[in-house]
């Protein structure tokens, strides 16, 4: 659907009525006498002593200019209707009541034309600057040797692309436009992420088997063997600045879980987990479990943005920013939310709730980015890993166009050597009161280049692709908190640390947070979605004057 505040393309100009001529004074000049008229329409018919004579070459010229449009329709449209109006003219000349009053009316027909050519004094340079202007048009085409092919390409390739990306079909034609230039051009990330020049991995493809490891006997053991456990603020502070001192080179993001048996899953990754039936390790499990695949990812997002495009008329926002609203309302996306401050992940981590308020809780410190070899390769990664806000402005999200495993592979999608990430602008409060972000990528690809960095307890076996995914819905490379992390495995892979809080230490890291720091419901979500969640979770201590 066309928007109604967009510009009217190239050659959708309204045509006018030409203005009468008038004097210097303003007035409309009389009708000049029928021998100047005569002399006049000659001498612009350049010099012909005859009017007949003159009209053929016009005609002549005319009809090269229309043959030189290559059949442009708006144009040849226009030139239809004034060549049959310019033919009934030449029937009926014998009609008029002398010559004069038919050089006229020839004369008001050929400067129409000049004025709808753009202005030019003569035809000759209105052909000239409209051949310049179609050729640079064939050129923006790409190369096309008439117009009428650039059109029929642009259809099969914009078909082609609803096609592709379903989704698609629901966004305006200003996204549209701006997104089609986008995959013509290819995504910034894409491009940054294959320029880091990592060796194509071996064998990446369909999951080798999905049965779990007799170790694997919760979600949280693939990653037990790197936590270290707290139970005071006191505590979590000290090993948090440990952790950064020791990795000095890195940045870090912050995700805390109420649950320390949770998996690091995304919410849409665990709800097709949900609906595919997948048993998770503690459970009576199979052989085989049916893990959602990064295909299964992409079609339920374009089910989502179709959907909430088609009825919810969201139909001019981009994928991102629809997905980062959708997830800070609670419905299951790829984002997985973080924030750049520590403490506010401590905040999520010892939440009030009666569902998990016994049970020890989780901190993930993410770092940003691998080990870098110099500023280049700095720069680099920096763009390939925070996703600009160009990348985030179209309406298929980049990851939709990688159509296999192997090119995902080529752009480190789902292998664990990047970590992407989203700041999003602030069109929430949430996102201000939380430092918020988000990681996303692909579903952790399987391939035996990878087994190296995923080893089991005693660093000699590696964990299965089945344990990797009950772990987390990314590819994640635990390290220790309390040792630096080795400088050749840190070029490889961002690493990633993990602290376990005790359900003791969560009460009191809770206290101290809303006491010392503020840190409270009303604080971390300052909306009126906030305050309704407040209020119904919290009646009953509000009641009592506990609130």
């Amino acid at each position: 659907m066309k928007d109604q505040d967009d510009e009217p393309a190239d050659g959708d100009h309204m045509e006018q009525d030409p203005p009468p001529v008038t004097s210097d004074s303003g007035l409309v000049e009389p009708p000049r006498e029928a021998g100047e008229e005569r002399e006049q329409l000659l001498r612009n018919a350049g010099g012909f002593s005859d009017l007949a004579e003159a009209a053929k070459r016009f005609q002549e010229e005319r009809e090269q200019l229309l043959r030189n449009a290559g059949g442009f329709s708006d144009l040849a449209e226009a030139a239809k209707r004034f060549q049959e109006e310019r033919e009934q003219l030449l029937r009926n000349a014998g009609g008029f009541s002398d010559l004069a009053e038919a050089a006229k009316r020839f004369q008001e027909e050929r400067e129409q034309l000049l004025r709808n050519a753009g202005g030019f004094s003569d035809l000759a340079e209105a052909a000239k600057r409209f051949q310049e202007e179609r050729e640079q048009l064939l050129r923006n085409a790409g190369g096309f040797s008439d117009l009428a092919e650039a059109a029929k390409r642009f259809q099969e390739e914009r078909e082609q692309l609803l096609r592709n990306f379903p989704e698609f079909s629901g966004a305006s034609e200003q996204t549209f436009a701006r997104t089609y230039e986008r995959l013509r051009a290819g995504f910034s990330n894409l491009s940054a992420a294959r320029s880091l020049h990592y060796r194509p991995l071996k064998s990446v493809g369909a999951l080798r088997t999905t049965a779990y490891s007799t170790e694997m006997t919760t979600s949280s053991t693939y990653f037990e063997q790197w936590e270290t456990t707290v139970d005071s603020f006191e505590e979590f502070q000290s090993e948090s600045a440990k952790l950064m001192d020791n990795n000095p080179d890195f940045s870090f993001l912050w995700r805390g879980q109420r649950d320390a048996d949770w998996p690091l899953h995304s919410s849409l990754f665990r709800e097709l987990c949900k609906v595919r039936g997948v048993r998770a390790p503690h459970q009576e499990h199979r052989t085989e479990e049916p893990f959602p695949t990064e295909a299964d990812m992409v079609r339920a997002e374009m089910v989502i943005l179709g959907h909430i495009r088609e009825n919810w008329r969201f139909d001019d926002s981009s994928a991102m920013s629809t997905f980062a609203r959708l997830q800070h309302f609670g419905a299951p996306t790829r984002l997985i939310d973080v924030s750049r401050n520590p403490l506010i992940a401590a905040w999520f981590a010892t939440e009030a709730n009666g569902e998990t308020d016994e049970k020890d809780c989780r901190i993930f410190a993410l770092a940003t980015s691998t080990l870098p070899e110099d500023n280049e390769e700095r720069s680099k990664q920096k763009q390939s890993s925070r996703i600009s806000q160009a990348d985030a402005s179209y309406a298929v999200p980049f990851w939709h166009v990688m159509e296999s495993d192997e090119k995902r592979g080529e752009s480190l999608w789902g292998t664990g050597r990047l970590r992407r990430f989203w700041i999003p602008p602030l069109y929430e409060s949430r996102i201000s009161a939380q430092n918020a972000g988000f990681i996303l990528d692909g579903v952790p690809l399987d391939s035996p280049d990878l087994d190296k960095y995923f080893l089991k307890p005693g660093g000699k076996e590696p964990w299965k692709i089945a344990d990797r995914l009950a772990g987390g819905s990314i590819s994640i490379r635990f390290s220790h908190v309390g040792k630096p992390v080795g400088r050749n495995l840190a070029k490889q892979l961002p690493p990633t640390f993990t602290i376990r809080i005790t359900a003791k230490g969560k009460r009191e890291i809770r206290r101290i947070l809303n006491d010392r720091y503020s840190y409270s419901h009303a604080t971390i979500y300052p909306d009126i979605q906030g305050a309704a969640e407040g209020i119904r979770y919290g009646l009953k201590d509000l009641i009592a004057g506990n609130g």
